[in-house]
């Protein structure tokens, strides 16, 4: 099974937060940390990874805190995984080509994930999430 790690899940919701309370001004790491119920210093060593990926950016100061660096919807889920991760099924490290015959279906299935994920952007994650949350008060 593909999993996807704590790391990711909760740079991909605290991406979420900051794109949804976005006003111009950074959001303290507390602001979120608190939102999101992520530890201080968790979430501080995942905007590390993030911020050095160019998905975010920071400011210092009394006002200081964290922008996303780009705009949502050029924010996408296989860039955040790539932040933290090598790849997304194969082992790079490994030589596939010598030790499985049956490299080229992985490297087949890795493709279609990473258009996939690529596909997948933070405003697209949040549109739907609205969708989804407007359908939550339908009645009949």
């Amino acid at each position: 099974m593909l999993q996807i790690s704590t790391k990711i899940q909760y740079a991909t919701r605290a991406l979420i937060y900051i794109a949804l309370n976005h006003t111009g001004k950074p959001l303290s790491l507390n602001e979120i940390s608190r939102h999101e119920h992520i530890s201080m210093k968790y979430l501080g060593n995942i905007f590390v990874t993030l911020k050095a990926a160019g998905i975010i950016q920071s400011s210092k100061g009394k006002y200081g805190g964290y922008m996303l660096a780009k705009a949502p919807d050029r924010i996408n889920l296989y860039d955040i995984i790539m932040a933290f991760e090598s790849g997304i099924l194969l082992n790079k490290d490994m030589n596939w080509k010598e030790t499985y015959s049956d490299y080229y279906v992985w490297q087949e299935i890795e493709f279609y994930l990473e258009n996939k994920l690529k596909e997948l952007t933070i405003d697209s994650i949040i549109r739907k999430l609205k969708r989804n949350e407007q359908n939550l008060y339908y009645q009949i």
